[in-house]
């Protein structure tokens, strides 16, 4: 499957940290998973690491650390997925005023039988 330049496999340790480099551990997690760390974000509530720990341990496989780097990595994700969600709302908003405004200006157009 994996291999070195050189033909030789790469020991578990070395695909663990090539996996934590890309990211793929944290780009796997989604809004249902971080449901309390979003809420708790959301109330301004800083968090201590101690307890970040405590809720982030059941989403990653126990080989994986949870560094202080991991922490700011899902703190990170966490403030994209709020502000992607408050994006989404406000063109929601957006679009359901326009609606809105497209059928008044209909209901107000002159017919041709008015004038």
């Amino acid at each position: 499957k994996y291999r070195h330049d050189n033909g030789c496999y790469p020991c578990v340790e070395q695909l663990v940290s090539d996996s934590k480099s890309s990211g793929l551990y944290t780009r796997r997690l989604c809004e249902d998973q971080l449901s309390t760390v979003i809420k708790l974000v959301q109330m301004g509530e800083i968090v201590p690491a101690k307890a970040m720990r405590t809720l982030l341990r059941p989403l990653f496989p126990p080989s994986i650390p949870i560094t202080s780097q991991l922490i700011s990595n899902v703190k990170f994700k966490v403030q994209r997925m709020l502000k992607k969600k408050q994006a989404e709302e406000e063109m929601q908003g957006f679009a359901e005023a326009l609606v809105k405004l497209r059928e008044q200006i209909v209901l107000e157009k002159p017919t041709p039988s008015d004038t």
